[in-house]
């Protein structure tokens, strides 16, 4: 027999039948076909269990979809029908008439609570030649759905896409199926459908014709309306990543008309260099792209792969794929991550986040479905062989809200049936909330013992509840009160006792838990007015783990136990109202009080006062002493019992001063009392405190403590505390006691010193600074008596403290450059006067001679050569008139100045005519030099021309003249000034010299000729022309 731990249940169980195989060791071996896996497995023995011990809280029994049972059926898909309904479709290789080929298309519809709307299964391809496989299917509108598959015998090429649509009656509205993609070359392969606003649907498929993409695959995809008629003429490629293989596409609709479709991406681009990547195209309602195909994953070692798509509300979508990258989180194999995306397509999550919380072993191929509210649900196999389910493979589901915030603190088991594999799930959201998945199952079960079925679940949304105590689970109709989960409230007494218990309402279904009750939780039974509601439960209950909670007091009216319950409307169907016992025990004691004078003194009281004789007033230190006596009582139902040893202990402070003159019984009857006395004597004066603790058996009062207090007289010091010496600035002040006397003894005298009413020193003498001036002093000297009382006498004023002149300190400094042009700075920084410092006046001197009285000074020509000093004087705080004197500063350096005025030229710009540089408006303040002269004519110097004068001559016609000044400066500067250049020199004519002679013989016949060599002109020839005369005409 073995026992087994459900939901809050244990149950035995027996072993019905142990199979003996004889060997123990597995084979696996991958399959041809997508997502599927062979397994050839020999175990030591199969134990055969009822599968319900290990159904998931959150699901009802799976349940057996295919009815063709021969063979294997396998690659499942669901789609949810309006409703609330769903149709499942899958891969029959059973064999089975009409299709006798290797495998068909089979499915199956439900209506909204699981039933099948099909009696058994139905064959959906017409054409049967060959292998149909890898369904998808999707639910239209008003009911219909279609499913698509891949279909061997293909359209022409080795294998093509087809479809079929049915009505809400499961009749089809096509017949035969027809060809999807119209692209034929080579296979077409693993379609997904999706269905769109307004009635119609897309299918996306692998394509292997190398159109458009010439790599070994891309994927094609094609729309079509409500009535099944092609929206595009042509399949449209849909990857614009073209390198390598494109493969395993899943489409989904958005809620603009839309689609997104996402696959599996070997090109190994620069986004993602590794293995395979997961990349996705949106679409717009009319099949225009927006956009290139973009990379999903952002973790991109190893392998990322086999997404599964859902839209989600405004546009938005999420992507789920298996990763192989053992990235932090889940570094054990492969792992489930997902990525939610905007109406925009901007990804919501950076980086993409981690599904599984189960993270040894593989977690593969998952599929996710959009669900009621914005959330989502996402589906996958899982290898981790960790229970409920430590099988091969078992099918686990996490479930998210709309912001993407887990609902499901960990993921869970789906399947309840957990021999061998269940693998490859699809899920599909229902109406409410709720969800289907189905999967391949090879567990061999009774109902369809061939190699693997189709099995499915409807995952209800339901609130399910639990109360716990102290963290232990308290079943609901729980009649047994225990410590272990405080239902027990243990011991309380009847008259002072009470017990608070804080229990926790936990939610750990799928929908919120409402306690309806008001109050939320309601006490009732025998003895419910023991019990009161201290704290209420929230109205609601957050699904998936969500807790409130709610406190119940326990405060007894009579002895022994006292019982009642705890009931608590909900909506947990099972368990409404949630109801369970509670109980505690009533129990008596002594209970204690202690009086002085009639007047009961508190447990614990602190303040004693005359009203109850805990203040036993002024006592004389020599010769006095008072007697107190106080009243114990026991007003409780049992002998209250004093058991210390005495009964009644002085302590505290000044315990010394009181002693226990008579002590009180061991014991006090109910309702009985009992008397002490206690006497005061203090040793000293002033107030003298002590406490009283009796130690009893009064749960709530033991010890039972308060203070006493009395008062010890003093007598009063006697004498003056006078100061000594005189009150000026350096002198030193002492403090005379040599009159104070005290009938109760002298201590030790301190000092403290007052300038006005500021404490200055602790000494008996006292040194007067600057501080101090203008000021009174006076000195009070304390002690304490030998009573113990803190005494004082504090002297009379002096008079106000006369000042002492104190020289400055620091010094003046000049800052700046000894150059003439600079500004120098007189800096005061560091002058200081503990006399107070007044006003700042300066004077600046050239060697002895006062120059200015600012505190900067501007270097001019006249200080050149010469040191400078500034004194800095002010009249202090006691009217004291000081003064400071820098260091002279170097001997100021000679800037270069400019010379001032101009060289000016006068006489006429003509040739002949004489220039005079005219210099009488020059001057410069670092002295005039001898004067040199340089005449240009443009920029050319003139040869010779140095004189203060010019005579211009045929060269310079035409050209502006200027005059150069240079001298040497009194501080040895090269200076030279230039003039401003005439206008243009103008010419005056020059006549021409030598003469014309006629050479030849002057006869008839005879040439003569014009001889012209002899004639010369300063301002240039020209050219010659002649005119010849006969007798002067």
């Amino acid at each position: 027999m073995f026992k087994a731990t459900g939901n809050k249940k244990t149950v035995s169980i027996f072993v019905k039948k142990l199979i003996d195989l004889g060997a123990t060791y597995c084979n696996l071996t991958s399959s041809l076909f997508k997502n599927t896996y062979l397994y050839i497995c020999h175990i030591a023995a199969i134990i055969f269990i009822s599968s319900a011990l290990f159904a998931s809280p959150a699901s009802a029994t799976e349940f057996l979809v295919n009815t063709t049972i021969a063979s294997t059926q396998i690659d499942t898909s669901v789609a949810a029908l309006t409703g609330g309904g769903f149709v499942i479709s899958w891969t029959d290789n059973s064999g089975t008439l009409p299709d006798n080929s290797s495998s068909a298309i089979r499915a199956r519809r439900y209506d909204a609570s699981g039933t099948a709307l099909d009696a058994s299964d139905f064959l959906v391809n017409t054409v049967i030649n060959n292998a149909q496989h890898f369904s998808s299917v999707a639910g239209l509108s008003g009911g219909d759905f279609v499913i698509v598959w891949q279909d061997n015998i293909g359209d022409g090429s080795v294998g093509g896409i087809r479809a079929r649509r049915y009505n809400a009656a499961g009749t089809a509205l096509d017949t035969p199926e027809f060809l999807v993609n119209t692209t034929i070359n080579n296979w077409q392969q693993t379609p997904s459908v999706a269905a769109l606003t307004g009635g119609g649907f897309v299918i996306a498929w692998v394509d292997h014709s190398g159109v458009g993409d010439t790599s070994p695959s891309g994927i094609r995809a094609r729309r079509f309306d409500a009535s099944g008629t092609a929206l595009d003429t042509n399949d449209f490629l849909v990857n614009t990543t073209i390198q390598n293989a494109q493969s395993n596409p899943s489409v989904a609709a958005l809620t603009s008309g839309g689609f997104v479709i996402a696959w599996t991406d070997d090109s190994q681009s620069i986004d993602d260099p590794s293995l395979q990547a997961v990349r996705a195209r949106r679409y717009n309602a009319s099949g225009v792209a927006q956009g290139s195909d973009f990379p999903v994953n952002t973790i991109t070692s190893s392998r990322q792969q086999f997404p599964s798509v859902a839209g989600l509300s405004g546009d938005g979508f999420i992507i789920t794929w298996e990763d192989a990258s053992l990235s932090p989180n889940d570094t054990s194999s492969w792992a489930v991550r997902a990525r939610r995306y905007d109406g925009t397509g901007a990804a919501l999550d950076t980086p993409e986040f981690l599904v599984n919380t189960t993270t040894s072993g593989k977690q593969i191929r998952p599929s996710v479905t959009a669900l009621s509210g914005g959330g989502f649900g996402i589906a996958w196999t899982d290898r981790s062989v960790k229970l409920p389910d430590n099988s091969a493979e078992a099918i686990r589901l996490r479930r998210y809200d709309a912001n993407g915030v887990a609902l499901d603190t960990s993921d869970f088991v789906a399947n309840t049936i957990i021999f061998n594999r269940q693998e490859f799930p699809s899920v599909a959201g229902l109406s409410g909330g709720d969800f289907v998945i189905t999967w391949e199952d090879r567990s061999n079960s009774a109902d369809d013992p061939f190699s693997s079925a189709i099995r499915a679940d409807i995952f209800a949304v339901a609130p399910e509840m639990d109360v716990a105590g102290m963290g232990q689970s308290i079943p609901d109709g729980n009649a047994a009160p225990a410590t272990a989960d405080d239902t027990d409230f243990g011991s309380a007494d009847i008259a002072s006792g009470s017990v608070a218990h804080t229990f926790t309402v936990s939610n750990s279904g799928t929908a919120v838990l409402n306690l309806t009750g008001t109050p939320r939780v309601v006490i009732g039974g025998t003895n419910a007015g023991d019990f009161s509601l201290t704290t209420d439960a929230a109205t609601t209950v957050a699904a998936g783990g969500g807790t409130t909670t709610f406190t119940v007091t326990f405060n007894p009216n009579a002895l022994g136990t006292r019982t009642a319950t705890i009931s608590i409307a909900n909506d947990d169907a099972n368990e409404n109202p949630y109801n369970f016992a509670i109980q505690g025990t009533g129990t008596g004691s002594p209970e204690m009080d202690v009086a002085g004078m009639g007047q009961s003194i508190l447990d614990g009281d602190s303040t004693p006062v005359s009203t109850d004789d805990t203040d036993y007033g002024a006592v004389a230190l020599t010769g006095g002493s008072v007697a107190h006596t106080f009243t114990v009582s026991n007003s409780g139902p049992v002998v209250l019992n004093l058991t210390g040893t005495p009964r009644v202990v002085i302590g505290g402070t000044n315990a010394g001063d009181f002693s226990l003159t008579t002590d009180a019984a061991i014991s006090a009857a109910a309702g009985g009392t009992t008397t002490f006395t206690v006497t005061f004597n203090p040793g000293a004066n002033g107030t003298r405190t002590a406490t009283i603790s009796i130690a009893n058996d009064d749960a709530n009062e033991n010890p039972y403590n308060f203070t006493i207090q009395g008062t010890g007289i003093n007598t009063s010091p006697t004498g003056s505390a006078t100061i000594s010496g005189t009150a000026t600035q350096g002198q030193t002040l002492s403090a005379v006691t040599t009159s104070i006397g005290d009938a109760d003894g002298l201590g030790t005298f301190s000092y403290q010193w007052k300038r006005g009413g500021t404490n200055i020193a602790t000494t008996s003498t006292y040194a007067l600074v600057q501080a101090d001036v203008g000021s009174t002093l006076t000195v009070t000297v304390s002690y304490t008596d030998g009573g113990g009382t803190a005494e004082s006498l504090t002297s009379t004023a002096t008079a106000s403290v006369a000042n002492v002149n104190d020289a400055p300190t620091g010094a003046v400094t000049i800052s700046g450059t000894a150059t003439q042009g600079q500004t120098l700075t007189a800096v005061t920084t560091t002058i200081a006067d503990i006399d107070g410092l007044g006003t700042f006046s300066y004077q600046w001197k050239r060697g002895g001679t006062n120059i200015a009285t600012t505190s900067t000074y501007a270097l001019v020509q006249a200080d050149v050569g010469s040191t400078l000093t500034v004194t800095v004087s002010y009249t202090d705080g006691f009217s004291t008139a000081e003064s400071l004197t820098s260091a002279a500063t170097a001997s100021v350096a000679n800037i270069n100045d400019a010379p001032t005025g101009a060289v000016v030229i006068t006489g006429t710009a003509a040739k002949f005519q004489s220039l005079s540089a005219v210099t009488t408006s020059i001057a410069d303040i670092d002295g005039l030099g001898a004067f040199s002269y340089l005449w240009k004519r443009g920029s050319t110097t003139i040869s010779g021309a140095t004189g203060t004068s010019y005579a211009l001559t045929q060269a310079d016609v035409g050209k502006t003249i200027t005059a150069v000044v240079s001298y040497t400066d009194g501080f040895g500067a090269a200076e030279s000034l230039t003039s401003t250049a005439t206008a243009s020199v103008v010419h005056v004519n020059t006549p021409s010299t030598g003469a014309v002679i006629i050479s030849g013989t002057a006869a008839q016949g005879q040439t003569l000729t014009a001889d012209a060599s002899a004639v010369a002109d300063v301002d240039g020839l020209g050219a010659f022309t002649y005119q010849w005369q006969r007798n002067g005409v």
